[in-house]
């Protein structure tokens, strides 16, 4: 099980994901994509790429959702291949449930999990998030183990304890 988190925007990606499934599910026929999210304005742009691509037995659109928790536990790989991010929200949560992850290379995804923690790939090179995605299904001990200790680092930097402290330190900083 696939799982991309994000609502339906160019800027996220989701096309990357089902692009490469053609080639995954010639290998894999039982693996499957969900797509938790709102609806946007790449929506229709999403469900064609579906059709033409003959994908729509293997990619659910689940809408918005509020087991994100979930459906992180019970997927193999959660993506992340946006074009651009702020905080990757969605990969925090990945990592708070310790699920695999493949991340774009984007600075601000290298920041709070790089390639000890994910899977990064160049997300627009589908040959490279395909190789990786394979990665992660083949070897689901190392997978597991990167994913626990990106729960660390999660549990280290970004619980709303720490987040807060460092927010407080932060305008102290400042005021003085």
């Amino acid at each position: 099980m696939l799982l991309v988190v994000a609502r339906h925007e160019w800027a996220k990606g989701i096309d990357r994901a089902i692009e490469v499934l053609p080639a995954l599910t010639a290998e894999r026929p039982e693996l499957r994509l969900l797509v938790a999210g709102s609806v946007g304005d790449h929506t229709p742009a999403l469900e064609a790429l579906v059709e033409r691509l003959d994908l729509a037995p293997v990619v659910r659109f689940l809408g918005y959702r509020r087991d994100v928790a979930d459906l992180l536990h019970m997927s193999d790989v959660f993506l992340l291949l946006s074009r651009r991010e702020g905080l990757p929200g969605a990969l925090l949560e990945a990592m708070a449930a310790a699920t695999p992850a493949v991340v774009a290379d984007l600075p601000q995804v290298l920041e709070v999990a790089g390639p000890e923690l994910a899977g990064v790939v160049d997300a627009g090179n589908p040959d490279q998030v395909a190789a990786a995605i394979r990665s992660v299904l083949a070897d689901p001990e190392t997978a597991r183990r990167r994913a626990l200790a990106a729960r660390d680092r999660f549990l280290e930097v970004y619980t709303l304890e720490r987040v807060a402290d460092a927010m407080v330190s932060f305008y102290h900083r400042a005021a003085a």
